[in-house]
């Protein structure tokens, strides 16, 4: 329980810190973007050149192309720690890649939320339906 209420109380420093973030001269010069979820994102165009180049170098260009919004999402925002490692898709037909922070979550899910609810329509149903199940409990046990 105490891992879901810190995953909770992460995600409102998350969605407090890109609130306050977001109007700021930084995000738009990054062009930092945000889903539903708050998870971050950001398009990192290379110049032609580095596309003929080996792979490991073009990691490399892309891995020091990146290190000043990580370092803006980490240092200023003091959110490096709520992210895991940025995930690095290729943007094809172009020369961009699309550089994903996804939130960390060590026990919330959608299928906890699933549970929680699936639990409390059974506690409701069995609570608007007790007289009933306490008559078929009553008969079973007279049959006995």
């Amino acid at each position: 329980m105490l891992g879901i209420l810190r995953d909770l109380r992460n995600r409102i420093i998350i969605i407090k810190s890109i609130k306050k973030w977001k109007n700021s001269l930084e995000w738009e010069k990054f062009n930092l973007i945000h889903d539903w979820f708050y998870n971050l994102a950001f398009v990192l165009n290379l110049n032609k050149e580095y596309f003929g180049e080996d792979e490991s170098i073009k990691q490399m260009r892309i891995v020091e192309s990146a290190t000043p919004v990580y370092e803006f999402i980490s240092k200023q925002m003091k959110l490096g720690d709520l992210y895991e490692i940025p995930k690095i898709q290729y943007i094809e037909g172009t020369y961009s890649y699309l550089i994903k922070f996804k939130q960390i979550y060590n026990k919330f899910s959608f299928f906890y939320v699933f549970k929680i609810l699936l639990i409390f329509v059974l506690l409701f149903y069995f609570a608007l339906n007790f007289s009933e199940i306490y008559k078929l409990f009553l008969n079973f046990l007279k049959g006995i």
